[in-house]
Parts: C-alpha cells; sequence; structure tokens
C-alpha cells in the first residue's frame, strides 16, 4: 500500500508540474524543436540536393 500511496503522490507532482503555463511552454518548446542536426546546420539541406544547371 506504501508503494500505491508514493507513486500517487509522484504522479500527482508531476501533473501539477506539468500544467503550469511557464513549464508546459517550456516542454513544448522544446520538443517542437528542429533536431540537433539542422540546428547546427550539417543536415543535407533542400538547396544542396538540387542540382545546379548551367
Amino acid at each position: 500500500m506504501k508503494k500505491n500511496k508514493s507513486l500517487f503522490i509522484i504522479l500527482i507532482f508531476l501533473a501539477i508540474f506539468i500544467v503550469q503555463p511557464n513549464n508546459f511552454n517550456a516542454i513544448k518548446s522544446g520538443l517542437t524543436q528542429n533536431d540537433i542536426p539542422n540546428q547546427l546546420n550539417i543536415a543535407d539541406s533542400a538547396e544542396e540536393k538540387i542540382p545546379t544547371q548551367i
């Protein structure tokens, strides 16, 4: 019973933490960012894949 009670308290704490507007916006912006290769500009971009015509 004690294990279930502690798990319930942890879930309540996480729910309260995530529902806060500042935390929710930070989590949302972190999940919607581009992946690291795009941020570092090392990914193959669409412009580089198109062969240049002379």
